[in-house]
């Protein structure tokens, strides 16, 4: 059975996006450090930034660049001492709330991005960035009500602001909504044409409407704005799939893998097509490349057992099918299969 990956939360990252506020006038002498940093060469701009902050270490300008290049190559808690720097020397100075939130969130940290980003509005109440993350940062833990809350207020301050109109989507379809999820879409989309996000949160959408064929042009749309969007070729993949569109799904599964090598989801599902069309040795490659990657997947021990059951070498098909419901006792699936199999081979015993 070929997986579907759930849709996943977006997150609006300004450093990371080409969108640093800049409008607070740098001294002329950090240009070259700024001019580095908007070249990402971000390794260069911490040195030059470091060596700044030996000469003078009470400059906001240079701590808030340096630690948007720390976040940009992933050393997240040297930018969130930066971050905490700024607030130190200049506590009104809310963007540095704004930006430590965002790291926060990256690292799962959830009431403290929460925490920072109030921060953030209560010094400016109309920052809707902030106002956004905050809501993305509730709907992570689950609160549905404060998450659109803030979605909402942010739509009231900026009608066309499409993260917000995303989030708002979110929320609807996690309530069963998925009309009204597909309307948000829409508005969004006519918003930012060019944001290769919202088509693929459009594209997941319309699979669970099972109008895959709508779906696969929204994929489309998502590779063509970002040739890499390792998760559009699996959901294309997908909805290849479905529509008995094998070599095309193959085609896009190994795309993924190419991305990804270690992805079990584009390996089951390439597995599953192979399966399909009768490519038995292909099939196993790929469950076992997967099952290596990840051993208490049950999925995978119950595609490889039914792989194995088709190419009648029954004793390994039951140990996976065991296995597959050792690691999920409570699946009906799992359990029907074990149930199956030992019937099929009853069967083919009495046979012989």
């Amino acid at each position: 059975m070929r997986m579907r990956l759930v849709c996943v939360l977006i997150l609006y990252l300004l450093f990371a996006c080409g969108g640093v506020d800049t409008r607070d006038a740098s001294p002329d002498s950090l240009q070259k450090g700024i001019s580095m940093y908007n070249n990402t060469d971000f390794s260069s701009a911490i040195s030059f930034f470091s060596e700044e902050i030996d000469k003078d270490n009470t400059n906001v300008m240079v701590y808030l660049y340096r630690g948007h290049s720390f976040a940009e190559i992933g050393e997240l808690h040297q930018a969130i001492n930066d971050y905490s720097k700024i607030i130190e020397l200049s506590p009104a100075y809310h963007e540095a709330y704004f930006y430590r939130g965002i790291v926060w969130y990256e690292l799962n940290k959830y009431n403290k991005a929460i925490n920072d980003y109030s921060a953030a509005i209560n010094l400016n109440d109309e920052y809707v960035d902030a106002i956004v993350n905050r809501g993305w940062s509730y709907l992570a833990m689950s609160n549905k009500r404060e998450a659109e809350g803030d979605f909402r207020l942010a739509m009231q301050l900026d009608q066309n602001n499409s993260h917000a109109i995303s989030g708002l989507a979110k929320i609807f379809i996690m309530n069963k909504n998925n009309n009204a999820a597909l309307e948000l879409y829409n508005k969004a989309i006519s918003v930012e044409v060019a944001d290769p996000d919202l088509y693929y949160f459009r594209a997941e959408l319309l699979v669970n409407l099972s109008k895959c064929n709508k779906a696969v042009l929204d994929f489309d749309r998502t590779i063509d704005l970002n040739i890499d969007y390792l998760n559009a070729y699996k959901g294309r993949g997908y909805c290849y799939g479905e529509l008995g569109k094998n070599d095309l799904a193959i085609k896009d599964f190994t795309k993924a893998i190419t991305l990804n090598g270690f992805d079990v989801e584009a390996y089951n599902n390439r597995a599953f097509t192979y399966y399909e069309i009768g490519e038995y040795d292909k099939s196993l490659f790929d469950y076992n490349r997967a099952i290596n990657i990840n051993q208490n997947n049950s999925e995978l021990f119950y595609g490889r057992s039914k792989l194995f059951a088709k190419m009648n070498e029954h004793n390994k098909a039951l140990i996976d099918a065991r296995h597959s419901l050792e690691l999920t006792p409570e699946d009906d699936k799992y359990n029907k299969w074990l149930h199956d199999l030992l019937e099929l081979i009853e069967a083919t015993k009495a046979q012989q």
